[in-house]
């Protein structure tokens, strides 16, 4: 049966994506890292809301200028 979204579930680094999107943004922090762009990123970081409701944001970054984007 095809996912919802039709999203292809992809591993990486032996870690389980559940998109190809989300694999290829993995790749592009770990070079940005690398780079020295990125301090450092975490992955499915939990965010209660209003209602308790969770999101689940993919990624967490901390920038080497000190923003953090989700």
């Amino acid at each position: 049966k095809p996912s919802k979204y039709r999203n292809q579930p992809t591993t990486v680094d032996g870690i389980r994506f559940q998109s190809l999107k989300e694999a290829t943004r993995y790749r592009e922090l770990l070079l940005l890292k690398v780079a020295g762009h990125v301090k450092w990123f975490t992955m499915q970081v939990p965010f209660r809301l209003d209602g308790g409701t969770i999101y689940r944001a993919d990624f967490l970054v901390v920038w080497a200028d000190g923003r953090v984007t989700v």
